[in-house]
């Protein structure tokens, strides 16, 4: 830059907010039963307790809007309770007492968007109090990373009457004497880059048959496509053969299949060695097939079947139902002689967000190692 720094002119004189450094400063609380007098809420039982009234909503199952009744007994929970001062983040609070800030905002029943007000009494997780490290050294080699914890425990502590700037997400009803106005047709095609026509459409059809997804014909090879299809091009030049036959040699050869999930005479269900999801898991063709849709053999669209659902009862199983995405991958249509691609079926749940670092970098933050999913779907026992 060839700008003098005392011509730059800050868009910002000052920062929007100020960290405020914690002070490990907690009042251990003992347990006991409050009375409800005429009058109280439950923010002024809080604070004649000395406990959090989050903490004690959570101890009695109190819904919002959190009302009590004179005459009420209510359990107050026990334990350390952090005064939150103004500024404070849930990460530098989490930080000063050693503890992760996931549990503080477990054992508090904090809901999104995690936001902290000045004389909020948080409940510390553990009856123990847990020294913070002190030394720089310590400091270091405590240090943990977690994206979640950014994401939820960054957001300063404000005053009661401060304005919050986070977007609601409840739609606004319109008043009634404003008449709603006729949305346009559809047309059944989407502007660019996506000019396709809809096949078919989510629900039932004429015929009964309900439909799951939209079915989209699109006139160009999507972006993630045309690279994946690329780069198993440039593979196949320099090794003379499909890259993911590699993979599927890997898995089974000196990976000793701790990245298998199952595997039947003519496919193979595995977690990939670098997934972008937790627990994501591909279904492929143990031999070489660039489309899906040259197969012709009913036995092995049983087979196919067949591992597709023992992968998704696991998943099932495993997770509770998750909801997921589930991504055929295959050769397009106007090229379906790949001699270097592998059709393939890529098995999405959504168990985390995908934020602000994975639309910036390109990169996913994955906490579960692929040999951890692998083995744990492997040792689902399914009913028959």
């Amino acid at each position: 830059m060839d700008a003098d720094a005392s011509s730059v002119e800050l868009a910002e004189t000052q920062p929007v907010w100020t960290a405020q450094q914690v002070v490990a400063s907690a009042r251990t609380v003992a347990a006991s039963t409050y009375v409800v007098q005429p009058g109280d809420t439950l923010r002024g039982i809080g604070n004649r307790t000395g406990a959090g009234s989050e903490a004690i909503a959570q101890a009695n199952g109190l819904t919002p809007p959190y009302g009590v009744r004179a005459g009420q007994r209510l359990q107050i929970p026990g334990g350390r309770y952090h005064l939150v001062a103004e500024g404070e983040t849930g990460i530098a609070i989490a930080g000063a007492y050693g503890v992760p800030w996931r549990q503080i905002v477990d054992v508090n029943g904090l809901e999104e968007p995690y936001l902290l007000r000045r004389g909020q009494r948080l409940l510390l997780p553990g009856s123990t109090p847990t020294r913070a490290p002190s030394s720089i050294e310590q400091r270091a080699a405590a240090f943990r990373i977690d994206i979640d914890d950014v994401l939820t425990g960054g957001q300063p502590a404000t005053t009661d009457k401060a304005p919050r700037t986070v977007a609601s997400s409840t739609p606004k009803p319109l008043p009634s004497n404003v008449p709603a106005a006729q949305p346009a047709r559809f047309a059944g095609s989407f502007a660019w880059p996506v000019k396709g026509t809809i096949l078919s459409r989510f629900g039932p059809g004429e015929s009964g048959a309900k439909n799951n997804g939209i079915d989209i014909a699109t006139p160009i090879i999507p972006r993630m496509v045309q690279e994946e299809i690329d780069g198993s091009r440039r593979y196949f030049e320099l090794k003379e053969r499909p890259v993911f036959s590699d993979i599927i040699d890997q898995e089974t050869g000196e990976a000793q299949g701790k990245r298998v999930v199952s595997r039947t005479e003519r496919f193979i269900a595995l977690s990939p060695f670098a997934p972008r999801f937790p627990f994501e898991t591909w279904v492929l063709p143990l031999h070489h097939r660039a489309s899906y849709h040259t197969i012709d053999d009913d036995a092995e669209l049983l087979e196919l079947a067949g591992i597709l659902r023992d992968t998704l009862q696991r998943l099932n199983a495993a997770l509770d139902r998750p909801p997921y995405n589930l991504v055929l991958h295959t050769a397009p249509l106007a090229e379906p002689d790949h001699p270097h691609y592998h059709w393939h079926i890529e098995i999405m749940p959504k168990l985390t967000r995908v934020a602000g670092f994975e639309f910036g970098s390109g990169f996913y933050i994955n906490p579960t190692p692929p040999e951890d999913a692998a083995r744990y779907l492997r040792d689902i026992e399914l009913g028959s």
